[in-house]
């Protein structure tokens, strides 16, 4: 088994809502106001990951602020992308960057793990293996979260499963 070199880092729990019904308007208030009561009483960093249309609703909240994707585009004429250094103005936090539903190219990656720092925004790079773990390891991302492909989605135990696969 691999390891990646050991760092000391502070450990944070990310809600990614995704774009599900259940976080819908008014619901993405009252998951992040639970978030912020779970946060506190067990003094754990909590990051909050919701869908782009409601960044600017929550906030106020007392949680980290993920944007679920950006782009590495410039600021300008670039309807429809979302761009670090207009989301930062938002009071967004950080990003996941390559999230296994929105993977994006290694110059991206790069790229936006960069602007990122430069900006002092948080960087959450996904990806799907340690080999992967390992490449962007290099650019020294806030965190990296290992996201093996074939056991999203399965209900499994994605921690416990890819240490016997041998993955992490």
């Amino acid at each position: 088994m691999r390891r990646l070199h050991k760092q000391q880092v502070d450990n944070m729990f990310i809600i990614n809502c995704k774009n599900y019904n259940e976080i819908s308007g008014e619901k993405i208030n009252k998951l992040a106001t639970i978030a912020e009561k779970i946060s506190k009483k067990h003094k754990i960093q909590i990051a909050l990951a919701p869908p782009h249309h409601q960044l600017a609703s929550i906030k106020k909240s007392k949680l980290l602020i993920f944007a679920q994707h950006l782009d590495d585009a410039k600021v300008g004429s670039t309807t429809g992308y979302m761009i670090p250094e207009i989301v930062k103005k938002s009071k967004v936090n950080g990003a996941l960057i390559n999230h296994s539903e929105h993977r994006i190219s290694s110059k991206e990656i790069t790229n936006l793990v960069k602007r990122l720092k430069k900006l002092k925004m948080k960087t959450v790079v996904c990806v799907k293996n340690v080999r992967e773990a390992e490449k962007y390891a290099k650019l020294n991302p806030t965190y990296i979260a290992i996201e093996p492909p074939e056991l999203i989605g399965t209900g499994r135990d994605l921690l416990r499963q890819s240490f016997k696969n041998g993955s992490i």
